[in-house]
């Protein structure tokens, strides 16, 4: 397993599952200090900018800007196709630009609308944690990021880490479809509750 940082709704699961069924895990030692896995048997540390290979696959652990100890997101190389996984940033620095250009398929975090997030039920401090420089991305900043990229190389988007109070899949939608000239075949919302089916890039 791949863990990105120590917030619930992405370790919850990690060490009950790596210990019933003895899975590696991956992690840097800034999330594994914050003492919210217990235990876990396989353990693998992780460093920021240093490439490692899991059974073929190459992995690049990148830093981003995000409230945790130590956080990171991950590009996948194998095979000549390389995956990007963007679901926790407060927003597109330049060093996330770089190290996310030239993939075939993004998992890409569109996890607020900003008119939803300042209008809807959070308390303030919750709101300015979520829209700041270290919490989520809204939806228009995942669509300059996608821009920076560059779209020619992308086969498949998927938007994902939709807030269930502060943003509706049409709403993530709206902001990149423009980008694609209308054609929306390239993206999928990934729906917290129901996961994703597999995606093929060629």
């Amino acid at each position: 397993m791949l863990v990105t940082h120590e917030h619930g709704d992405h370790i919850r699961g990690v060490g009950p599952l790596a210990r019933r069924h003895k899975v590696p895990v991956y992690l840097t030692p800034g999330t594994w200090l914050s003492g919210k896995l217990g235990e876990v048997p396989h353990r693998h540390w992780i460093t920021p900018q240093a490439r490692f290979a899991v059974k073929g696959i190459e992995i690049d652990p990148v830093t981003v800007p995000h409230d945790a100890r130590e956080p990171v997101q991950f590009r996948l190389a194998a095979a000549g196709r390389r995956l990007g996984l963007l679901t926790d940033l407060g927003h597109p620095s330049e060093h996330v630009v770089e190290a996310f250009r030239g993939c075939d398929a993004l998992v890409l975090e569109c996890n607020h609308d900003v008119h939803l997030l300042e209008t809807g039920p959070y308390p303030p401090s919750l709101k300015r944690r979520v829209g700041g420089q270290w919490g989520h991305l809204a939806n228009a900043q995942s669509a300059w990021l996608l821009r920076r990229l560059g779209l020619d190389g992308l086969q498949r988007i998927v938007c994902s880490h939709l807030s269930e109070h502060n943003n509706r899949p049409e709403l993530a939608l709206e902001a990149l479809v423009p980008l694609l000239d209308g054609d929306d075949s390239r993206l999928t919302v990934a729906a917290q509750d129901q996961g994703l089916d597999w995606q093929a890039i060629t």
